[in-house]
């Protein structure tokens, strides 16, 4: 999809936008939520992965 918006944004349509929402979200969703289940915090960033590089945040939250 980031291939597809970025280097073809010209010929994406709603409806290709609409269906991966509706079809591939969902299951990112769920492994992604399974992977913070799992993580082990560090003592510096209780939320954090060992090794996760804080000084380039995105500030998209948890």
């Amino acid at each position: 999809m980031r291939d597809l918006l970025a280097h073809h944004y010209f010929d994406t349509s709603r409806a290709t936008v609409e269906v991966t929402i509706m079809e591939d979200f969902p299951s990112l969703e769920a492994a992604v939520r399974q992977l913070q289940i799992h993580r082990k915090p560090t003592e510096e960033h209780p939320g954090s992965l060992p090794g996760e590089d804080w000084s380039q945040d995105s500030g998209l939250g948890n």
